[in-house]
């Protein structure tokens, strides 16, 4: 397994750097491929508003993505860089720089998987539309209302807490409605699918592990 960064400029005025695992889904011994593999998976983590991808829920995502045979993009947002707030207004600047991100990557693979939490849900939702969501299977970690049409419209697996206000029940209804989507809960998690004390929080996040592991091995 190979790891790189991919630098770029953003719109908050700070470059971005994205880690770029590869050589585990195509074999190959560089990560200039002109053209995609047979069979080559890339697997994109969105991560949350204050969540990055080292944070523990997208960590393991993107090891078990990795175990798996997938490659890895963990994206970077430009207000995460810049350590500045982000507001809602500014999403179509975020959805941007996270495509173009990809858009450096993505012709070297088959299959594309995004992995998203949180306001990221958002984000991959949006890029799986422009994509054509049948090309794309969606994870969603604690997904917002917006997030729905997402979920309602895409093949895609939904995790979340019950304690989460950030998911109301009208959503969590509809979610559990719609006809691709596999919706798993935890019941009293908060919006980190924490609980009330340590032991409780790692039992929940060795939970979703497994549901990681159910999730990429049936990857086709």
């Amino acid at each position: 397994m190979n790891r790189s960064i991919i630098s770029m400029p953003s719109a908050w005025g700070r470059n971005v750097e994205h880690r770029y695992y590869w050589g585990g889904s195509a074999n190959r011994t560089d990560g200039v491929s002109k053209g995609s593999t047979d069979g080559a998976k890339l697997a994109v983590i969105f991560p949350g508003k204050a969540y990055p991808c080292t944070m523990p829920l997208l960590y393991y995502a993107a090891q078990s993505a990795l175990e798996h045979g997938c490659d890895v993009l963990e994206l970077e947002y430009g207000f995460q860089s810049a350590r500045t707030a982000f507001e809602l207004e500014d999403l179509n600047i975020l959805l941007y720089e996270c495509k173009h991100a990809m858009d450096q990557i993505k012709h070297k693979y088959e299959q594309m998987v995004f992995v998203s939490k949180s306001i990221g849900t958002l984000v991959a939702g949006q890029i799986g539309e422009m994509l054509g969501q049948d090309a794309v299977r969606q994870l969603f970690l604690t997904p917002m209302d917006g997030t729905l049409p997402f979920i309602q419209s895409s093949r895609c697996t939904v995790i979340y807490g019950t304690g989460d206000s950030v998911f109301s029940p009208a959503s969590v209804k509809a979610a559990g409605e719609a006809e691709r989507a596999e919706v798993h809960s935890f019941e009293g998690a908060d919006h980190m699918l924490g609980l009330g004390n340590v032991q409780q929080s790692l039992s929940v996040l060795c939970e979703t592990c497994v549901l990681y592991d159910q999730f990429f091995a049936g990857l086709q």
